[in-house]
């Protein structure tokens, strides 16, 4: 301690002038850096939060208007009465042709046809599903108790924008499309 007491007394008062501008002058620069970042760094992140909130509003709206459209479609499907009456029928290779038909026609990924109770009348992107009971998904569950369901439906590392709406025949429920 002593040795660097007497290398202090030793320098000129220039030097210790310089020494001490020196050091103030580095922690102004450090200071000025600190808070240039601290505030760069929250001006990017709000700037972020506004590009996700401006992201998700747009995905939002391009969301329900796909649904909208996928409602549309789907209720047209539900309310011909050449699709009810072979739903109806309930031969699930009748229904397969009617829903591949269908599919072509309307421009969808895939159709998903079940009866009254759930089951798996024709599923056009998987025919070998046939029998299944789907009465436990959502979609298909809002379709079976009179309402419109819609949201998204991941299937083998898939997701798509999916609307089930019911295949009525006046009160009595013939299944869902």
């Amino acid at each position: 301690m002593s040795s660097i007491k007497s290398i202090w007394s030793r320098r000129s008062l220039q030097a210790k002038v310089f020494a001490y501008f020196f050091v103030l002058l580095i922690a102004l620069v450090g200071g000025v850096l600190l808070f240039s970042y601290q505030r760069a760094n929250r001006l990017a992140q709000e700037s972020l939060q506004s590009a996700l909130s401006t992201t998700r509003s747009l995905y939002d709206n391009l969301e329900v208007e796909r649904l909208e459209k996928l409602e549309l479609v789907n209720s047209t499907v539900a309310e011909s009465p050449i699709f009810k009456a072979v739903v109806a029928e309930t031969d699930m290779a009748t229904v397969l042709d009617s829903a591949l038909e269908m599919v072509q026609q309307v421009g969808s990924d895939f159709m998903i046809v079940t009866d009254a109770e759930g089951v798996v009348l024709a599923r056009t992107d998987a025919p070998n599903q046939a029998g299944e009971d789907f009465s436990d998904l959502p979609l298909i569950r809002a379709a079976l108790e009179w309402e419109l369901g819609g949201g998204v439906w991941a299937d083998q590392g898939r997701l798509f924008h999916a609307v089930s709406v019911p295949i009525n025949v006046g009160p009595a429920m013939l299944g869902s499309v």
